[in-house]
């Protein structure tokens, strides 16, 4: 789990191609002043100045250090694999505090997080259908059933990442703010430049891109979604503060 707030980037493109953002293609010139690393155990704050400072640590679960992020501080905060260890109350305090530690123009990117959306879970139960579409408290009573995770909490099943999030939640976690940008969704072709990168290239994944890449236009007509809003794990998801 690690989210990264970057602080006063330097000659970042005006404005950020949200193709290159969507794809992890972000690469701010410059110094960056501030990086925020959070882990499973941690927060981690490391200040990338010359010459270096100590590295200070808190833990996001004990709310010691979300809170104290200024408001319109930083360019970037990229969240990668963090919101489905959170819990919802967390989910919903701390993007919004993420979001008002924004200046205007800046991003937040959520991205490695497993979308409920799709019927089939792989992130904690090793495959399981119909999972994510159930309440959470349905989710914890069958995953009891399983012997490794009969003593598990409610707190542990979030912690364990079970329970991902949505595009829908996503927005609402923020507060659907007005200056809100919804960059995600003018994308072109998502589908066939993440296949470009992909390491297995068979006809038949050639194929299936190609039709796919011929629903992209309606999905986002039809649901006003980015077509990433629909696929097994929420990646490149991007949110931009209106200037």
């Amino acid at each position: 789990m690690r989210a990264e707030l970057l602080h006063r980037a330097e000659r970042v493109a005006d404005p950020i191609d949200p193709l290159a953002v969507a794809l992890d293609q972000l690469r701010p010139g410059g110094e960056l002043g501030r990086r925020l690393l959070a882990h499973r155990r941690g927060l981690a704050l490391e200040r990338r100045e010359e010459p270096p400072l100590p590295r200070v640590r808190g833990d996001l679960r004990r709310e010691d250090l979300v809170p104290t992020l200024e408001p319109a501080s930083f360019d970037l905060v990229w969240l990668q694999a963090v919101v489905e260890h959170l819990l919802p109350e967390e989910r919903r305090a701390y993007l919004r505090q993420f979001w008002r530690a924004l200046r205007p123009g800046g991003w937040l990117v959520v991205t490695e997080t497993p979308n409920r959306v799709w019927p089939y879970e792989t992130h904690t139960s090793g495959g399981r259908w119909l999972l994510p579409w159930m309440p959470a408290a349905r989710i914890f009573a069958t995953m009891r059933r399983e012997e490794r995770f009969a003593a598990y909490t409610d707190e542990a099943f979030y912690r364990s990442g079970i329970v991902g999030s949505t595009y829908g939640e996503l927005l609402d976690c923020l507060g659907r703010p007005a200056d809100c940008e919804e960059p995600a969704r003018a994308l072109r072709r998502y589908v066939a430049r993440l296949y470009e990168g992909a390491r297995v290239k068979t006809a038949a994944r050639r194929a299936a891109v190609s039709a796919l890449g011929l629903l992209e236009p309606a999905v986002r007509g039809l649901t006003r979604r980015p077509v990433m809003a629909f696929t097994p794990y929420l990646n490149h998801v991007a949110f931009r503060k209106a200037r």
